[in-house]
C-alpha cells in the first residue's frame, strides 16, 4: 500500500471516529448537522454515516419534526446493541470478566476462579466466549482489556513479570485473538486502568492522575494529560517496588525496602496479626479492631499512612500529578489511614504557592479496572 492510500485511510478512519463521536455525545442528530459541526461535505458525511450504519454502530432514530414543507431530517443515534467492550480484572485468586453494551452500561459481570495451572489467555478466552455465546452477542465483542497486576510490555500484549501472579513472558493478547480475532485486545497493568476510570467516571476532574493501588501488591497507574503511561518498556507504575530503605527487607524484585513489603494487603494483615492474639485474616477485621478503640492498631495504621506519604511525596516531586487516589482493599480502612495520609503528605509538600495535592479515595463503587478497560478499548476504537 503507498503512502497516499495510508494517508487517505488514516483521514477516513479519523473522520469515521469524529462523526461517530458527534452522534455518540449528541444523542440524536441529522446528517446536516453533522455536515455543519464538522465542515465536511454532504457527501462525505453520507458516506461515513452508511460505514457506520453497516458496522452497526448507528442507527437511524426517526425524523425530526419541522415546521416546513421542506424535506424532514432523518435523526442518527448510536445502536447500544451493536458492538460489546470487555473489561477483565485480574487479581492472584479470581478474575472479574464485565460485559458493557455501546453506551457503557453493564451487561454481565462473573467472578471466575483462577487456576493458576491454567495459561491466563485461555482462561479468559474460554470464559468471556461462554459468557458472550450465552448472550448471543460473541460476534459484537469489538472490545477486549485487561487489567493484571503485572509489569506488561509496551505493545499491551504480554505479562513480562508478577510478584503476584505465577506467570512470566505470556502473550495473553493472542490466546484472546485465537477466540476474538476480530475485537482489539489489550493487556494493562491493572493501576493504569484505575487510572483511566477515575478520569473518565471520578470526581477529581483531573487529567493528570495518580492512582495508588494498594491490594496483593502495590502499583500506580499514571496519566499524563489524560493518557496512559507505561513507559519506554512498561515499566511505569511498579509504585509498589520503590524502595524506602535500602537497608530493609529483600523483596521477591530483588531490591530492598520496597513500599510493597510494607503496604500490600497481605504484609499489612501479618503485621497487624503480631499486635492482636489472633489472626488478622482480612482489612475488614481490621477496621473492627480500630473502630473498637484498638489503640496499638490506630497507631500501627498511622505508620501505614506515614510510611505511604514517603512515597507519595516522590511521585509528587517527579511527576507534579494534580491528584493522588488512592483505591483496592485499603480503602476499607476509612479516615484511620486517610487522614494522618493527607496529614503526611501535606508536611512534605515543597513550599510553593500553587503546590496543592489532593490525595483522596477512588469515587467509583464498581470494578474500576473493568469499566476502565472497558471505556480505554472503547475510546481506542471509537473516539481517539
Amino acid at each position: 500500500m503507498n503512502k497516499l492510500k495510508i494517508t487517505q485511510q488514516a483521514i477516513k478512519e479519523s473522520n469515521l471516529k469524529r462523526v461517530f463521536s458527534i452522534i455518540n455525545e449528541t444523542g440524536s442528530i441529522p446528517r446536516t448537522d453533522i455536515k455543519k459541526i464538522t465542515g465536511l461535505s454532504a457527501t462525505t458525511v453520507s458516506s461515513l454515516v452508511e460505514v457506520l450504519i453497516n458496522d452497526s454502530l448507528v442507527i437511524e432514530t426517526g425524523i425530526r419534526p419541522v415546521n416546513t414543507s421542506g424535506r424532514k431530517a432523518i435523526l442518527l443515534s448510536a445502536n447500544r446493541q451493536g458492538a460489546y467492550f470487555v473489561g477483565v480484572s485480574v487479581l492472584s485468586t479470581f478474575m472479574t470478566i464485565n460485559i458493557y453494551d455501546l453506551s457503557l452500561s453493564l451487561v454481565l459481570s462473573k467472578n471466575i476462579k483462577l487456576d493458576q495451572q491454567i495459561i491466563l489467555g485461555m482462561q479468559i478466552a474460554t470464559n468471556l466466549t461462554a459468557l458472550s455465546s450465552s448472550l448471543n452477542i460473541l460476534k459484537h465483542i469489538r472490545g477486549i482489556a485487561v487489567g493484571v497486576p503485572a509489569v506488561v510490555d509496551s505493545s499491551g500484549e504480554k505479562i513480562l513479570s508478577s510478584t503476584v501472579l505465577n506467570i512470566k513472558d505470556e502473550n495473553v493478547s493472542s490466546n484472546i485473538k485465537v477466540a476474538f480475532p476480530y475485537a482489539l485486545v489489550v493487556i494493562c497493568n491493572n493501576s493504569s486502568l484505575n487510572a483511566y476510570a477515575e478520569k473518565e467516571f471520578g470526581k477529581t476532574g483531573a487529567s493528570n492522575i495518580v492512582s495508588i493501588d494498594i491490594d496483593d501488591g502495590v502499583g500506580a497507574g499514571i496519566l499524563i494529560d489524560g493518557d496512559i503511561y507505561s513507559g519506554s518498556n512498561g515499566l511505569a507504575g511498579e509504585f509498589g517496588h520503590t524502595s524506602i530503605n535500602y537497608m530493609g527487607e529483600k523483596c521477591k524484585c530483588n531490591s530492598q525496602g520496597c513500599l510493597e513489603l510494607y503496604l500490600s494487603i497481605p504484609s499489612v494483615l501479618k503485621r497487624a496479626s503480631s499486635l492482636l492474639s489472633y489472626d488478622c485474616d482480612s482489612i475488614l477485621k481490621l477496621r473492627e479492631e480500630l473502630d473498637a478503640g484498638n489503640k496499638a492498631l490506630t497507631d500501627f495504621v498511622d505508620d501505614l499512612a506515614r510510611i505511604l506519604s514517603f512515597g507519595i511525596n516522590n511521585l509528587n516531586n517527579i511527576l507534579d500529578p494534580e491528584a493522588i487516589i488512592i483505591s483496592g482493599s485499603i480503602s476499607a480502612l476509612g479516615d484511620y489511614f486517610l487522614s494522618p495520609l493527607k496529614k503526611y503528605v501535606d508536611e512534605k509538600l515543597l513550599t510553593h504557592p500553587d503546590n496543592v495535592l489532593r490525595v483522596c479515595y477512588s469515587s467509583i463503587k464498581e470494578n474500576s479496572v473493568a469499566i476502565g478497560g472497558a471505556k480505554y478499548v472503547f475510546d481506542k476504537l471509537l473516539i481517539k
